[in-house]
């Protein structure tokens, strides 16, 4: 069970807008508990490692950002290339309230000062627990948490968006990660990874990346190597995370990679050759889709057929192949000369059929396209109707071989996406 199930057998299907408005402070409390203990029951499965690849963990800083639309990029870049995405589970999280349970750090400083830090702090804001009795406060962020899983249901029912929380298994493993951040403070190789990290500073927890604290002068010993604590208990979770779901963590940014690296050199070895970045990624987005916005319906549609989205992710693996070397200003016309022969040819395949620019739906994936454009005008106009009837998937599985063709059902799909 997820919460989304919880929310089903609680409500009797997933509520929609406004829904939380009427519940009361037993209920919601109710509500968390059976939360909670779904949570904590998924979180002692144990998944098959077989195919560590297929779900990935982007890390804290995305998988707990992707419920708010300043990620949305991110996430959009994500959903475009990872096979299936774990992600915190927004409802669970919310109710979490033993902060106890994790660590924080006391520093001290010159001249008698301490500074606290650490997980404790940092995740200590926006639960449950911090409304108190005030109802309406905990049902306007029940409200916004329903929002997000209304509008990402079909993404997380069809699996690929796969939600957990993390707090579980901190609670469970924490003797074992504060072993691994004792072994990291040991190391002198991961302190001098983590010591001159330069550009995109290092997470420090899910929504926190740098700000140590250095007034003019200094404030901490800079020898002190306490004051990497957080940043190696967030790599700790991260991967003590990861493993609960059979995820492969996926770093987000090259100094967390460089970390990762010291600490185990060969996690990715081979399981992420020439995974494109997000600026590339972002490119391919923009040639098909201008906003850059993705509907998570069309996201659905993108893996409707395996094949076209592994065709997909080649095509990206090869676009980063080629960038290597290139500079950051001269990516996009790269993205625009590989990828728009592609597009071309997709939209040439469109504007063929008279009968699809008239009758048929949108967000008809290519396969659909280059079978109903080939046929005879009459058994095109029938079988366009037949498509937006519902019927259509049997007709063109029994009367024409469908045409995958590569990675252009997902090119079809961004392109019909409004």
């Amino acid at each position: 069970m997820t919460s989304l199930d919880v929310l089903d057998d609680f409500f009797g299907g997933l509520p929609g807008a406004g829904a939380a408005k009427s519940l009361t402070l037993s209920q919601i409390d109710e509500l968390g508990e059976m939360v909670n203990t779904t949570a904590a029951r998924l979180s002692r499965m144990q998944p098959s490692t077989e195919l560590i690849g297929d779900l990935v963990y982007p890390g804290g800083w995305l998988g707990n950002g992707w419920q708010d639309e300043i990620f949305r990029n991110e996430l959009n870049c994500a959903l475009l290339y990872e096979p299936r995405l774990l992600v915190h589970d927004p409802l669970a999280e919310y109710f979490f309230s033993d902060f106890n349970l994790l660590p924080e750090v006391a520093l001290e400083g010159r001249g008698g000062t301490q500074v606290v830090a650490g997980a404790r702090m940092w995740a200590n804001h926006g639960r449950r627990v911090h409304r108190g009795d005030d109802v309406e406060g905990i049902r306007a962020d029940l409200d916004s948490i329903l929002g997000v899983l209304n509008l990402f249901e079909p993404l997380i029912r069809s699996g690929v968006i796969v939600m957990r929380s993390q707090f579980p298994i901190l609670e469970r493993e924490r003797h074992a990660l504060a072993a691994s951040v004792r072994a990291d403070l040991r190391s002198a190789p991961t302190v001098a990874t983590v010591a001159r990290t330069e550009g995109l500073p290092l997470p420090r927890w899910d929504n926190l990346r740098g700000l140590q604290v250095t007034p003019p002068g200094g404030l901490l010993d800079p020898n002190d190597r306490a004051q990497w604590e957080p940043e190696f208990y967030y790599l700790a979770k991260t991967l003590m995370f990861s493993r609960s779901a059979a995820a492969l963590y996926a770093p987000a940014s090259d100094n967390e990679l460089a970390l990762l690296q010291t600490k185990s050199a060969e996690y990715l070895k081979g399981k992420r050759s020439f995974a494109p970045s997000q600026p590339l990624i972002q490119e391919a987005l923009r040639t098909m889709a201008p906003d850059m916005r993705l509907d998570p319906v069309t996201a659905v549609k993108v893996r409707s057929s395996e094949e076209a989205f592994n065709a997909w992710r080649q095509e990206l693996r090869t676009l980063q192949r080629a960038s290597v070397g290139v500079a950051d200003a001269d990516v996009p016309q790269l993205v625009k000369d590989m990828m728009q022969p592609k597009v071309d040819e997709v939209w040439k395949a469109v504007s063929k059929s008279a009968v699809l620019s008239r009758r048929a739906p949108k967000n008809l994936g290519l396969a659909l396209i280059t079978g109903i454009g080939a046929l005879p005008g009459g058994l095109a106009a029938a079988a366009a109707a037949a498509a937006a009837t519902g019927v259509g998937g049997y007709l063109m599985d029994t009367f024409v071989r469908r045409q995958l063709d590569g990675s252009k059902p997902v090119i079809a799909a961004l392109l019909h996406q409004n």
